[in-house]
């Protein structure tokens, strides 16, 4: 009885008109409302409010303000280590592994296909086929912003419209495809290591993913088709090469995110484990160098 009852609290969740109600009363500035709707939230999942730069509960505008908090560099140190890679987020490790032809692994038992992941484009498919990847489940109480887990030149976006259902562990094990039925953003990085992938995967109550470049690249979502952003000046524009540890954007209201890697060319770190609390900036994995000249190539 109890499995239906999330199962029917996951769809209704997943309707998009209530997401977009809890987006824009997540963005609404409700005065003491919000202080004490957010000091809840902190004591419910004992959030350490000392690792935040702002420390203030009444700086916080609104609810949205204080989900997508920063934290303090202090508390979530960069590994410099010249060929590691490290977590772009904190979360909890979903699943990790090798991505076998063209699979996968949601959850025990559950798997789905890479192309369609990636909306068919064979070109990027063939790049990632037989790489690894990794998974990463945001949990409400993490901060919500999104980094690079190595330097990179950002050479790509693409949007790809879909359904907003909750990507929590139940669903993970529940419902299948999940990540390929949901509303999802993917970042192409060229990086020494090779092609980067980051694929962002939108939720229920997720309000929006937000990116540093939203000036420039502003996908309107009112139309249900694929969108692609790829810039042709890349290679000579120092604004899209972005250093290890620096911000790509944030999930305003929690979601999942899934980095892809090529034949050989990461190793993840052996302490690594699903079920695994990971932190910003710690040790991921290990990449082999193959291409050094990236940064070079924008300084010119």
């Amino acid at each position: 009885m109890f499995f239906y009852v999330k199962y029917f609290l996951n769809i209704f969740f997943s309707i998009r008109y209530f997401t977009k109600f809890v987006g824009w009363l997540s963005n609404k500035r409700l005065g003491i409302f919000t202080n004490i709707f957010i000091k809840i939230f902190i004591w419910f999942y004992k959030i350490n409010i000392s690792e935040c730069e702002i420390k203030n509960i009444s700086n916080y505008h609104t609810f949205n303000d204080f989900f997508t908090r920063r934290l303090l560099r202090k508390f979530r140190p960069i590994e410099l280590n010249f060929n590691s890679l490290v977590f772009p987020v904190d979360g909890i490790v979903s699943q990790f592994g090798i991505i076998k032809n063209d699979s996968l692994i949601q959850a025990k038992g559950f798997y789905f296909s890479l192309t369609s992941l990636l909306a068919d484009s064979i070109s990027m498919v063939n790049k990632f086929i037989n790489g690894s990847f990794l998974t990463i489940y945001l949990p409400p109480y993490t901060c919500h912003r999104v980094h690079m887990p190595c330097d990179g030149l950002l050479k790509e976006i693409v949007y790809i419209p879909g359904k907003l259902y909750s990507v929590n562990f139940f669903s993970m094990r529940s419902l299948s495809n999940l990540f390929i039925k949901n509303e999802r953003i993917i970042f192409y990085f060229d990086t020494k290591f090779g092609l980067l992938a980051q694929v962002l995967i939108g939720a229920s109550l997720v309000g929006s993913i937000d990116t540093i470049w939203s000036e420039i690249i502003n996908f309107s979502k009112k139309d249900s088709v694929i969108k692609r952003w790829v810039n042709n000046s890349f290679d000579n524009d120092i604004k899209f090469y972005l250093l290890k540890g620096q911000e790509i954007g944030c999930f305003r209201l929690g979601s999942t995110i899934i980095n892809l890697f090529p034949f050989e060319k990461v190793i993840v770190e052996k302490n690594i484990f699903v079920n695994k609390n990971i932190f910003f900036g710690s040790i991921m994995g290990k990449g082999n160098i193959i291409n050094n000249s990236i940064l070079n190539n924008c300084l010119k």
